[in-house]
C-alpha cells in the first residue's frame, strides 16, 4: 500500500492505492482518494475542522432561509433596491444541499482512513 500523486488538469491530487496480482497481472487498486492531502495523517487531522466549519455554514444559510422566510408571502414582482427573498431562500437551498454534499463526501473519507489504518495496525 503507498500513497500517489497524480497531476490532472494542474492540479495534485493523492490516492491511497494498493498492488494487487489478478490472473498473472499487476492492478493498481484506489483504496482511498485523498484529494489535496498528501499523506492519511495530514487528511485525518484536517477533515474535522474542515467539518466544523461546513456545519457553521450551513447554520449560518438556514438562518438567511428562516429570514427570507419570515418575509411570506414573496411578491410576485420586486421594485429596484428590494431584497428578492425568494430568491435569497432558494440560493440558501443550493448553498445548503451543496455543504450537505461535502460533509457526507468527508465523513466517508474520515471512515475510510479509520478502516485503512484499522488493517494497517493488524
Amino acid at each position: 500500500m503507498f500513497v500517489r500523486r497524480k497531476i490532472v488538469k494542474g492540479k495534485h491530487y493523492f490516492q491511497v492505492v494498493e498492488n494487487n496480482r489478478v490472473g498473472g497481472r499487476v492492478c493498481q487498486a484506489v483504496l482511498v482518494s485523498l484529494r489535496q492531502w498528501p499523506t492519511l495523517p495530514a487528511a485525518k487531522a484536517a477533515i474535522p475542522e474542515r467539518l466544523h466549519e461546513l456545519e457553521c455554514l450551513v447554520a449560518a444559510k438556514r438562518q438567511e432561509q428562516s429570514q427570507a422566510d419570515s418575509h411570506r408571502p414573496w411578491p410576485k414582482y420586486t421594485r429596484s433596491g428590494q431584497t428578492n427573498w425568494r430568491l435569497v431562500h432558494q440560493r440558501a437551498s443550493q448553498d445548503i444541499r451543496r455543504r450537505r454534499h461535502e460533509i457526507t463526501r468527508l465523513t466517508s473519507l474520515l471512515e475510510d482512513i479509520q478502516e485503512l489504518e484499522q488493517e494497517v495496525t493488524r
